[in-house]
């Protein structure tokens, strides 16, 4: 039986994304461990890496040290919005697959 509806999170082109942040964590956890110092657990960067890829790439680069530059904010809210993008172009790519009446205007 074939899963018609995949979540988010497992989808190949964001399964590399996601590799690639387990193997800069592992290849260099110090950096990540600084990055999010502020918390105290690891929930926050494994929700972040999973539901915000983009975003927490580009925080870990862009905050080494968990303080973000002034020219970091910027980088960071591009890659926010990628994000959310990544999520809408794939809500509007599967529309059709949820029994949705397509609107006519």
């Amino acid at each position: 039986m074939r899963v018609r509806c995949l979540p988010s999170i497992g989808r190949p082109k964001e399964v590399r994304y996601r590799a690639g942040i387990l193997f800069w964590y592992l290849v260099d956890p110090v950096r990540w461990q600084h990055a999010f110092h502020n918390f105290n657990t690891f929930i926050v960067p494994l929700a972040a890496s999973l539901f915000l890829p983009w975003t927490t790439l580009m925080f870990v680069f862009v905050a080494p040290n968990g303080t973000i530059q002034p020219g970091g904010i910027f980088w960071i809210a591009l890659c926010f919005v990628f994000d959310l993008l990544s999520y809408a172009s794939s809500g509007y790519t599967n529309r059709d697959r949820f029994g949705v009446p397509p609107t006519t205007v």
